[in-house]
């Protein structure tokens, strides 16, 4: 029942030591002596052990004709079929549970989800914290059967300052539960949900999260949060990582006030590398603004995204002096974020460059950044303006372009007669090999009957033939043929020598037939043989003279 996800990995967490995890407990008013008690309320209990908490159910195997009752805790009677997911009555105890069936989804007897609990930080005026606690039951081993509750998560919420998860398995390195050692984690999510490494329901109460609040500077960011975001967001999991984010940067809230609802929303997940002044106080210092530029976007009230931001910082950075519509043209120009890093990373947005991008499409602006690409691996010089921006656009990029596939071509060309010219050594290597053994081959093959013939293959060209006529795979032998470890002959008619009848392996140690086939493997396309009884009895004559003609030659 340990939890392989619930440590997390190794480079994402810090082991702290006894006073730092006593710093972070005091929030909760517990110490590591009484943290697995303290951290877990008798409100919080209730709601755990309540009809939301626990589940009861009814485990069934019908094919083991085996059932029992977690509401009763009894074996119950292999008479009585179940049927998975539906509410039964307990035979036993004669209660109303829902059935499943271990055969379908629960292959082990155990239950686990998680609770969080809400708390006012009982040592910070503007800190909140959240508690993650762990819900099992393992019926496996029903003599032993405890519903374990855990605290295994403490998140630290300082207003403006910091946001913090320590976070610990349940059971690990041999110590029982509620004994193991707090880690710092790097970061704080959602849990539940794949990020204890596979789902779990979290259960949680929304009464306790908003009475929380209650009181605390996260009360107001919350409901600006909610206010500016409106129908798009959603309310999943336990909030914490909205809680983090106010924690982490207060600024949210009065950017969201003052109607920058997007830059808002993007700075609750990572934000763009040094797109934002985050020690600053003022929003128009956050947003690395100049005063006339703030006054420009508010006089207009724009609600800026970062991709028009962007623009508008680059362009300030690079003296572009941008109108807000012009960085507006830009940034929609502009619009991938990708193409956007590519074409102005390690440039100046200057005016140049500006005006330039300006008469440019989103398409013409894929093809300046391919353009760009192509020029660097040909060593253009690319710090000619002419070079660098030029007139024609359509005309250099498909000049480069010509140029570029006219290379591939001529790559491509010289890789295929440098795997011709190899394939060519090759069967040069393969047919010195078989001449080596041709003769050998002739003088123990060789043989002739019942208008038949019978000879080794010459060479690795009519092994291929071979194999084409007769839709099999012979061809593929070629190797093993020349090496020896295989030795392949032809059966044909007398008075069709040169006509692909029969491929014959022999086994070169022993000399007795391996394989005998015919077209397709004398199978037909719905898998029949299409071996006949006149052409079975006429090889079995051909094999018995060859089989008579080598005994005579053996005892010569």
């Amino acid at each position: 029942m340990c939890l392989q996800g619930m440590m997390g990995r190794m480079e994402e967490q810090i082991s702290v030591d006894a006073k730092t995890i006593e710093s972070a407990l005091a929030h909760c008013g517990a110490t590591l002596e009484n943290q697995n008690t303290a951290l877990i309320s008798d409100a919080t209990r209730r709601m755990i052990f309540g009809p939301n908490g626990f589940a009861e159910y009814i485990w069934f195997d019908n094919r083991e004709k085996t059932a029992f009752c977690t509401a009763c805790e009894n074996d119950i009677d292999s008479r009585f079929h179940f049927t998975h997911n539906e509410a039964q009555r307990c035979p036993v105890c004669g209660r109303f549970v829902t059935a499943k069936n271990m055969r379908v989804s629960h292959k082990k007897l155990e239950q686990c989800f998680y609770t969080v609990e809400w708390r006012k930080s009982a040592i910070e005026k503007d800190s909140i914290v959240m508690i993650g606690i762990y819900c099992g039951v393992d019926y496996r081993h029903r003599e032993h059967a405890e519903k374990t509750v855990v605290p295994v998560l403490l998140d630290v919420f300082r207003y403006g300052k910091s946001a913090q998860r320590f976070q610990r398995s349940v059971w690990g390195y041999g110590k029982p539960a509620g004994q193991c050692k707090w880690y710092l984690r790097r970061d704080v999510r959602s849990i539940g949900y794949g990020y204890f490494g596979k789902p779990f329901e979290v259960l949680k109460s929304e009464q306790n999260f908003q009475s929380t609040l209650v009181g605390t500077p996260f009360k107001s960011a919350y409901d600006t949060m909610l206010e500016a975001e409106k129908d798009k967001f959603r309310c999943t999991g336990e909030r914490s990582e909205l809680i983090s984010a106010i924690a982490r940067r207060p600024w949210m809230e009065y950017m969201a006030k003052a109607g920058f609802t997007k830059l808002a929303v993007t700075a609750e997940g990572s934000l763009p590398r040094g797109m934002f002044n985050t020690r600053k106080k003022s929003i128009r210092e956050i947003m690395k603004l100049s005063p006339d530029r703030y006054a420009e976007i508010r006089g207009k009230h724009l609600d800026i995204g970062t991709d028009l931001l962007d623009i508008i910082q680059r362009g300030d950075a690079g003296g572009a002096k941008l109108k807000l519509s012009e960085a507006q043209k830009i940034s929609e120009t502009l619009c991938d974020t990708w193409l956007r890093k590519e074409l102005l990373h390690g440039r100046k947005l200057d005016r140049t460059l500006a005006r330039y991008i300006l008469r440019l499409t989103p398409q013409d602006a894929r093809d300046l950044r391919d353009y760009w690409n192509m020029a660097r691996r040909m060593g253009v010089d690319l710090t000619n303006p002419e070079a660098y921006l030029p007139r024609d656009l359509k005309q250099e990029h498909d000049r480069l372009l010509r140029i570029e596939l006219d290379r591939q071509a001529t790559e491509h060309a010289r890789a295929q007669r440098a795997r011709m010219e190899k394939d060519r050594q090759r069967a040069l290597s393969v047919q010195e090999k078989l001449d080596k053994r041709l003769k050998m081959l002739e003088r123990k093959y060789c043989f002739e009957a019942e208008g038949l013939i019978l000879r080794p293959a010459t060479s690795g060209i009519e092994l291929i033939n071979e194999g084409m006529a007769l839709n099999h795979c012979v061809g593929g032998y070629v190797e093993s043929y020349a090496e020896g470890r295989c030795d392949i002959c032809f059966l044909r008619e007398a008075s069709e020598p040169d006509k692909p009848w029969r491929t014959i392996e022999f086994n070169p140690r022993t000399g007795r037939i391996f394989q005998d086939r015919g077209f397709h493997n004398d199978r037909d396309m719905h898998g029949r043989s299409t071996m006949t009884d006149q052409l079975r009895a006429r090889l079995d004559a051909f094999w018995a003279a060859f089989e008579q003609s080598r005994q005579v030659e053996a005892a010569v």
